[in-house]
């Protein structure tokens, strides 16, 4: 692979998806979000999860678990 790949834009590009979108990063991206929400512990806001477990800020660990299992479960048929 050469490295001006990744700066082609154009519709023949490997990168280009359905109609440029990947839609597993995109899913990926909205649960890793998900995790956030549900494991924060933050002075604005507080999570079901973070909450149960007394406080315990966990979202900086399982956001991008979750995020990256779910990109590599949906994409693992692709390469």
């Amino acid at each position: 692979m050469q490295f001006g790949q990744l700066s082609d834009e154009s519709p023949q590009s490997r990168f280009w998806y359905t109609h440029g979108i990947c839609w597993p990063g995109v899913v990926a991206k909205g649960l890793g979000t998900l995790a956030v929400l549900l494991f924060i512990n933050s002075p604005v806001l507080v999570g079901p999860v973070a909450h149960a477990l007394k406080g315990a800020d966990l979202s900086a660990i399982t956001s991008p678990v979750v995020a990256a299992g779910a990109c590599f479960a949906m994409t693992r048929g692709a390469l």
